[in-house]
């Protein structure tokens, strides 16, 4: 990444800040690229500590064609193989077919988001993992702080209903025998009930504050030790800057916070200063997260 106390990596859309978060990450290419809607959240947040795992940068598409920006990197990156993450709904067959150009085309998809999740973690970790991070498939603040935590402690995302854990999910677990279940977010995001349930299939930790900032500083703060080289910020009210965030951070080997468009959160503060990183790299533009922002970073870096 580059090398200032603090940068920022953008575009001027979704699309163009995911090709930048890529050409900043992976500048000698990569064998395999993840390919996820832009329009949507779940199959992005799933796929990125497996994109991580398998040192992939991920990029976005439209809903009928590759934009511009996507179609440059790829032709930089040069990869094998190119994996789309999510059903026909998500990413059109158009896309797929033209996706052909560019490599050998696999997707990973299920009959909904929470099938998907599995999917995407069947490919990653045929062999199993040791840990499982669950978050809610209904928003995303709490699982992208999740994936590249995953990637911290070897293991993957998996998604659920906040009150219902689907047959895919717990077929998943089950086949991963993780050493230790992590849940992220209160109950409100994930119920008592299935905390209570999956303790039952091995430990399980709850990690979570009393809001999406003050929960992705808990996250950060379970997963990684003080002391940092680089640390990733994105936006805590929307999700396309993160997306393809989520899995540079996890391959950096490096925690992802959230923070508001105007202000940096109390809790996010305290957890900058505890990880002491080295750099911070900054999501998107202006537009997404203010100067007056990025300068409270520059300060809290002393």
């Amino acid at each position: 990444m580059p090398g200032d106390t603090v940068c920022r990596v953008a575009g001027s859309d979704r699309f163009s800040t995911a090709a930048a978060v890529s050409l900043a990450e992976f500048p000698a290419g990569a064998n395999t690229v993840f390919i996820a809607t832009g329009a949507d959240f779940p199959d992005a947040l799933a796929g990125a500590a497996v994109a991580a795992e398998l040192g992939a940068p991920l990029l976005l598409v439209g809903a009928t064609g590759i934009p511009g920006p996507t179609a440059t990197e790829l032709d930089r990156l040069n990869p094998n193989d190119i994996v789309i993450l999510g059903g026909e709904a998500a990413v059109s067959p158009q896309v797929e077919e033209a996706l052909g150009e560019y490599g050998n085309v696999i997707r990973l998809s299920g009959s909904n988001r929470y099938a998907t999740a599995a999917a995407i973690s069947q490919y990653g970790f045929p062999d199993g993992a040791s840990t499982v991070i669950l978050a809610t498939g209904l928003s995303f603040a709490d699982a992208l702080a999740g994936g590249p935590a995953a990637a911290e402690l070897n293991g993957v995302v998996l998604l659920t209903h906040p009150t219902t854990l689907s047959p895919e999910t717990l077929a998943e677990i089950e086949r991963l025998d993780p050493s230790e279940i992590i849940i992220l977010g209160g109950p409100s995001a994930v119920s008592v009930e299935i905390e209570d349930f999956l303790s039952e299939i091995a430990p399980t930790t709850r990690v979570y504050g009393f809001n999406r900032y003050a929960t992705t500083a808990a996250i950060s703060a379970y997963s990684f030790a003080q002391g940092i080289g680089e640390l990733y910020i994105a936006v805590g009210t929307n999700f396309p800057d993160a997306l393809a965030g989520g899995a540079a951070a996890g391959h950096a080997g490096s925690p992802m916070l959230i923070v508001e468009p105007w202000t940096i959160p109390p809790e996010i503060a305290t957890e900058i200063q505890r990880l002491d990183p080295v750099h911070i790299t900054i999501l998107g533009g202006p537009g997404a997260i203010t100067l007056a922002v990025q300068l409270g970073f520059e300060d809290l870096l002393g």
